[in-house]
């Protein structure tokens, strides 16, 4: 299968929305500011925190906060060189283009704290199947487990949450907020997710294990009581590895072709095609200011339909 030629690359100024005049407001009674502002003066013009019962107590939460963060920044998972079975299947072109191409992130808006209880999560449950394993005396789970998918997709290993070996699964953790629990009973997982448990499945088909279906475990991250969990599940079928073969596979060569282009220069972040419907929120690339003053990073839902 030949790799498809990149689709002609748009202009930069596509994805831009104009600026806004200094004397037209942005908001209903926020009036706008100067038509680019500096990180500084952003921070500057925001309210002062208030997370302490005094003003050694805020200056401690705030060292406490940069401890966090430093240590969340520097994580492994972080600094990862290679893109795993999680960040494939993305609907974002530019998203994936950009971390194939180890482009310098500028999202600056996301918090870590979700992720870093999704990792206190994960550890907790490899305890508890592993714990499992060793009262009934035979290798039920299979916990954190290193796996290399097939079918053009070995340069993208990955660490499976589990393997049920009773019930012939493979088990992916979610610790999910109120919303994106909510998105899940819904509609079932995010597609990047499906194609996540997917490798993860050729991956353990690969170790010779049967796999029957895939299950996402769904744990209530905010909430206070276990009853919140909610299993979604899907039995295999061969239209799961049509759509790989026919689909991701072809789509994942597309990309490292951006993404050669933009390791060598012949192509800019912004002019990979862009998919403003794929949680922007969370994309390393995400600078909404870029609408405003055209500077590096992906404006993302700010842009409007010429980014979608």
């Amino acid at each position: 299968m030949s790799a498809p030629a990149p689709a002609p690359a748009p202009s930069p100024s596509a994805f831009l929305a104009p600026p806004v005049p200094a004397d037209v407001d942005t908001a209903p009674g926020v009036p706008a500011g100067p038509a680019t502002m500096s990180p500084a003066e952003f921070m500057a013009a925001a309210p002062a925190r208030t997370n302490g019962s005094s003003t050694w107590a805020n200056r401690y939460a705030d060292e406490l906060r940069a401890i966090v963060l430093e240590h969340a920044n520097g994580s492994a998972r972080n600094v990862q060189r290679h893109l795993g079975p999680s960040e494939i299947g993305h609907l974002c072109d530019r998203q994936v283009a950009g971390k194939l191409a180890e482009l310098p992130p500028t999202n600056n808006v996301t918090d870590p704290w979700p992720s870093i209880m999704g990792t206190a999560g994960h550890t907790w449950m490899e305890d508890c199947l592993s714990a499992v394993n060793g009262k009934i005396g035979r290798p039920r789970f299979l916990t954190e487990y290193r796996v290399t998918p097939t079918m053009g997709f070995e340069g993208h290993p990955g660490t499976g949450d589990g393997y049920d070996a009773d019930h012939e699964a493979v088990i992916d953790h979610k610790f999910l907020g109120d919303t994106s629990m909510a998105k899940v009973r819904k509609s079932g997982p995010p597609r990047h997710y499906f194609v996540q448990f997917l490798l993860y499945t050729l991956g353990f088909l690969a170790l010779g294990l049967p796999v029957r279906r895939i299950a996402l475990l769904a744990w209530p991250r905010t909430g206070s009581s276990l009853d919140g969990l909610y299993v979604w599940d899907h039995e295999i079928t061969d239209a799961d590895w049509e759509f790989l073969r026919d689909v991701v596979e072809p789509e994942l060569r597309y990309r490292k072709a951006w993404a050669a282009a933009l390791v060598t220069g012949q192509a800019q972040l912004n002019d990979v095609p862009a998919n403003a419907a794929d949680e922007c929120h969370f994309c390393p690339f995400y600078r909404p200011q870029t609408a405003r003053d055209g500077g590096y990073g992906c404006p993302g839902s700010t842009a409007g339909p010429a980014a979608a």
